[in-house]
């Protein structure tokens, strides 16, 4: 699984922000999930779930919609890849 930490990023046209990182099958066939801390609600991943053979990769997208009541709150939450009980930290807004 790479990179450990991803930083969202907003398009220059707006919009949500999004980053990607892999998810690769190492030492047979797998099947893998994705868990987004309960508290967030504005956070997707896609895809959450799903079955790779050996050696096969997927690339995961988080994407944060803006809060639409306020400002966007301080992000820095790990979500949680298993088998593994990996952590990939998503930061958000963009430090900079």
């Amino acid at each position: 699984m790479s990179p450990a930490e991803i930083r969202l990023t907003q398009p220059v046209t707006g919009g949500p922000y999004a980053g990607t990182f892999t998810v690769t099958a190492e030492n047979g066939p797998v099947s893998y999930s994705i868990s987004v801390p309960g508290t967030d609600l504005y956070l997707t991943i896609t895809p959450a779930a799903g079955s790779l053979a050996a050696g096969q990769s997927q690339v995961i997208t988080a994407t944060l919609v803006p809060n639409p009541n306020g400002a966007p709150p301080l992000f820095d939450n790990p979500v949680t890849v298993n088998p593994g009980g990996i952590a990939v930290t998503l930061e958000y807004p963009p430090s900079g």
